[in-house]
Formats: structure tokens, sequence, C-alpha cells
């Protein structure tokens, strides 16, 4: 088989002390990569310059979903504390992924805020998403995402309950352009542009086109 066809041929070991907990001050400080194939050279840059590297031949594509509070802290019967992400919803029942995946067992019953008590009542063993019931009706979630949800960051970023950056996440786990939507995770390669740098790209002639996909499991 052709080595890159291998899944394996792209493993690479990446220290976790090199992966960021937090972003940049400025959006468009952060690193930015460039690869010239004629000249098979690598630039070093700031992603603020991407400005140099697009012409009024260009359309960038930009999708503007935004990000909802998914992740909800809650409680098995025991005590334990347990994280998930709700990932749809409807009256009596949601689906969820536990944050990171934790051993749940069918049946257990989970303690979500708003004193609102569910039972796992199966699993999707392809997603991984389980299927927790009760007797509410959906505006109930609606509440407790909007009043208790956090950022749904991906499982390489740690938080623990307590610390004060949580109350950042959404911003900074936010596009700068987003509007609506309720995506379950950002379109992160959006993250570095901001306002400064979608102007300059206008001044130059450069088309931007917004779509809106809103981003699930």
């Amino acid at each position: 088989m052709n080595e890159d066809l291998k899944l394996d041929s792209y493993n690479f070991d990446l220290p976790r002390e090199l992966i960021a907990q937090e972003p940049s001050i400025e959006r468009g400080e952060s690193r930015l990569l460039v690869y010239l194939k004629k000249e098979d050279k690598i630039l070093f840059l700031k992603f603020k310059d991407i400005v140099e590297f697009l012409d009024d031949n260009w359309c960038v594509v930009l999708n503007n979903s935004k990000v909802e509070k998914r992740k909800i802290i809650c409680k098995k019967i025991s005590g334990g504390i347990v994280s998930l992400i709700i990932t749809s919803y409807k009256d009596n029942e949601i689906k969820v992924l536990f944050y990171p995946h934790k051993k749940i067992s069918l049946g257990q019953k989970i303690i979500f805020p708003e004193n609102l008590i569910l039972e796992t009542v199966s699993q999707d063993t392809f997603s991984g998403e389980f299927i927790l019931s009760g007797k509410f009706e959906k505006t109930l979630i609606e509440k407790i995402i909007t009043k208790h949800g956090l950022a749904p960051l991906p499982p390489y970023i740690k938080r623990k309950t307590e610390d004060t950056r949580n109350e950042k996440d959404l911003s900074w786990y936010q596009t700068v352009y987003a509007k609506d939507g309720n995506s379950i995770a950002a379109p992160t390669a959006g993250f570095h542009f901001n306002k400064k740098i979608l102007d300059q790209l206008v001044q130059k002639g450069i088309k931007i086109v917004y779509i809106k996909l809103n981003i699930g499991i």
C-alpha cells in the first residue's frame, strides 16, 4: 500500500506543553505558515500577513454560524461531576456526548441544572452519542443552555469548573463575524480574522462571501 494512504504515516509527537490553552491577545498575531511552491520555500509569518498573498482574483468564503454554549456541567446520582455536550434536543429527549469520554452505563441517571434528572436509555455506537430521556419540554433545555452552558471547547483545552477563563471562552471560541446559528463547534479556521484584516481584504478588491453552515457532530 502507498505510504501516503496509511493513517499511521500522519502520526507525530505533539508535546502537551506546546498546546496553547488560550489564544493570542490579538487574533491577527497568531502564526501563519506559507509555502511558496515555485521557490520551494517556507515562510513563518503572522496571520495578518495573509493580506499580502491574496489579490482581487480571490474570493474568501467565511462560515458565520455562531457557537452555542452546549457544554453543561452535570452530576451523577452518586455525586460525581460529569461534563457533556448537548448535540441535539427535543421534547423529552436529548442526545449528548460525555466530555471527555466517561464510562456511562445505560439506565444511569444524570442530574442537570434546574433540577432536571434524565436517564440514559441508549447509545449510538457509531457516533458515541448517548440518548437521555425524561419528561420535559425543549424550552427547558434552551434555558439550561442559555443560563448554565459553557463554550464547547475541544478536549485538548483543559478547564476546571472554577477557572476564570470560562467566562472569556465563548468570545474566544467564536469568530468576529459570527451572526446566528446553533453550532456545537466553531469554524476554527476563521478565528484568526479580525475586522482590520477583513477591511484590508475588501480594500484590495477581494470578494468576501458569508455562508451559514451549522457545525454538528
